[in-house]
């Protein structure tokens, strides 16, 4: 199964597929997730790849909460 991922036309970011699960979110400040419409296109994406990694991001843990939050609910694993 190949997965791609398109940039969504109100955005300034790409999603690079890592492989068979996940890709990387390039070009984006998820601080900026304050417009519905951002959350609507990363919840997209999130959905599409099951996981989204965003690199380089200086968050306080209160930013990082507030970024989850604006997501989704965060469902906990426990191996």
């Amino acid at each position: 199964m190949v997965m791609t991922l398109e940039k969504p036309a109100a955005l300034p970011f790409n999603a690079t597929p890592l492989g068979a699960l996940g890709a990387e979110v390039v070009g984006f400040d998820v601080r900026a997730l304050a417009d519905p419409g951002a959350v609507a296109a990363v919840q997209s994406c999130l959905r599409d790849a099951q996981l989204l990694v965003f690199r380089d991001q200086d968050l306080s843990p209160t930013e990082m909460v507030d970024f989850v939050d604006r997501i989704g609910r965060p469902q906990l694993h426990f191996f």
